[in-house]
């Protein structure tokens, strides 16, 4: 379940910056190119099937087709660019200006590139003479450091890229079998693959067991359902695949640090 969000960019400049503690019901969509800088806090950020932990200093890059939810307890301040593919795509040679919105990692923990973002920040908010083009040129700057900073580490990722690739199938069959109890033996058939190598792929890929994922998968769900949903807990236990409600219990607090219930709570109180 997700929404497609509107957001209306100004027509003459079609770029936004602000600053947002604001929980994130459902997982949503919008056609604007994102970037977050984690300003303060902690949480969990959901983008498509990844799921990332959130520290302060970190910066996440979203594309305009990517599915995505930030997950915190009203603590996370984040400062928030959006802005339209076009606004840095001019000619072919532009769209090396958009890679890294869908190639490259939606995480990065690199101090080098926080100086850009602050002074756009700076140059949106001061509005002196001349800070369209600053700004413009600035997040040029951001993303030609950013392709700099992902060809260091390209080569020792593709061990990494190519075990994803492979084990993508199994990422969604999982997905779509939630509440089904499944084998590793089937997992394996979906790419072709023989079980124990799935794991080590696994592994390798996403820095987890098949086990792990599951779990975090399946309360990715159950959060997404208490979040937007009035069903009881116990279905949401049940549609989550999980057939003991004190087994989902104990998982849920584990993955999320809170009980459903409470998860729930927290959701009304508006920041």
């Amino acid at each position: 379940m997700y929404e497609k969000e509107v957001i209306q960019l100004p027509q003459d400049f079609p770029f936004l910056t602000f600053a947002t503690d604001a929980r994130q019901m459902v997982m949503h969509q919008h056609d604007c190119l994102e970037i977050n800088r984690i300003l303060s806090g902690s949480g969990t950020y959901w983008i498509e099937e990844k799921q990332y932990e959130i520290l302060q200093g970190d910066i996440f890059i979203i594309n305009n087709q990517e599915q995505h939810m930030a997950v915190h307890d009203g603590s996370l301040l984040m400062q928030v660019f959006l802005f339209d593919p076009a606004f840095i795509w001019e000619g072919p040679s532009g769209w090396h200006f958009l890679e890294p919105f869908y190639h490259f990692s939606n995480r990065i923990r690199e101090v080098g590139l926080y100086q850009d973002l602050d002074r756009i920040v700076k140059e949106a908010k001061g509005k002196e003479e001349g800070w369209q083009l600053m700004v413009s040129s600035l997040l040029l700057v951001f993303l030609a450091e950013l392709r700099r900073y992902h060809k260091q580490y390209q080569e020792a990722g593709k061990d990494v890229h190519t075990s994803y690739q492979r084990i993508r199938p199994v990422l969604s069959y999982m997905q779509q079998h939630l509440d089904e109890p499944v084998s590793l033996e089937q997992l394996a058939a979906q790419a072709a693959l023989h079980p124990h190598y799935l794991c080590t792929c696994f592994k390798e890929a996403l820095g987890l067991t098949i086990s792990e994922y599951w779990k975090q998968l399946r309360i990715h769900r159950a959060c997404m359902l208490l979040a937007s949903t009035d069903k009881p807990v116990t279905e949401i236990a049940i549609e989550c695949g999980f057939n003991s409600l004190s087994y989902f219990h104990r998982t849920f607090r584990k993955v999320q640090g809170t009980s459903p219930r409470q998860y729930r709570e927290n959701l009304k109180i508006v920041p």
